[in-house]
């Protein structure tokens, strides 16, 4: 396949920069941030996502706790209408049965 190409309505203007795309390994994949990318590989040493600051360990566990009581609401919620649900069959089986 012919690499120069040329097309009529081509003006040569360049409409995105692919030059630091790479190819991604299919085997092992990885994510790179495009702010990971623009640091130095001095700078992103330093910085350590899981080391932070400015979160204590009781908030921490609040939040954890606040994640727990949400997903518990939430299972609440489809137990009450399955349950719902179950009890409507049952009166609607019960009153044809007779």
């Amino acid at each position: 396949m012919p690499e120069n190409r040329q097309y009529e309505d081509d003006d040569g203007r360049v409409i995105a920069d692919m030059s630091e795309v790479r190819r991604r390994n299919i085997l092992i994949p990885t994510r790179i941030r495009h702010e990971e990318r623009l640091q130095t590989p001095q700078e992103a040493r330093k910085r350590n996502p899981w080391e932070s600051d400015d979160v204590t360990p009781e908030q921490t566990r609040w939040a954890m706790f606040g994640a727990l009581k949400a997903g518990l609401l939430i299972f609440l919620v489809y137990a009450v209408v399955f349950g719902l649900f179950i009890l409507l069959l049952y009166v609607l089986i019960g009153n044809q049965m007779k």
